[in-house]
């Protein structure tokens, strides 16, 4: 058992000690957003008069 901790206690202290490139940080976020049973005219940004998507309208727009 003792040899989880030790595992554990080194896991944290490499895990803290690597630098990530600045390539890294500079990528833009990325989302993905799954829908089932959802077709991509049924947004409102792209025209449906029916359905209200203000969320993902949001999203859109950033």
């Amino acid at each position: 058992m003792w040899i989880i901790s030790v595992l554990i206690i080194v896991l944290q202290f490499v895990v803290n000690t690597v630098e990530v490139p600045q390539s890294f940080t500079k990528q833009p976020n990325v989302i993905f957003v799954f829908a089932d049973d959802q077709c991509s005219n049924s947004l409102s940004m792209k025209g449906d008069a029916v359905i209200q998507t203000l969320t993902i309208d949001k999203l859109v727009l950033i």
